[in-house]
């Protein structure tokens, strides 16, 4: 999994940046620990991985497939 550059806004308030020029690489089997104070992004990080939002610059990629090329249903 990788975050390429992602920048993030919640459509509601666009002009409120929650993630600007994120980039992280995860290998296959690596375990992560997504830790820190409440607001500081644990639920959007997850909320873009599972595409429940877009991010609206940068990318997310999964086995080399950017999410955005992902069938939510599967």
């Amino acid at each position: 999994m990788e975050f390429k550059n992602v920048r993030f806004s919640y459509p509601d308030n666009p002009d409120k940046v929650i993630i600007k020029n994120f980039s992280a690489s995860i290998k296959a089997g690596q375990k992560v620990a997504i830790v820190g104070p409440t607001g500081c992004g644990k639920t959007t990080f997850i909320n873009l991985l599972m595409r429940f939002y877009d991010p609206q610059a940068g990318e997310i990629v999964l086995d080399g497939v950017n999410t955005t090329n992902m069938n939510r249903g599967q």
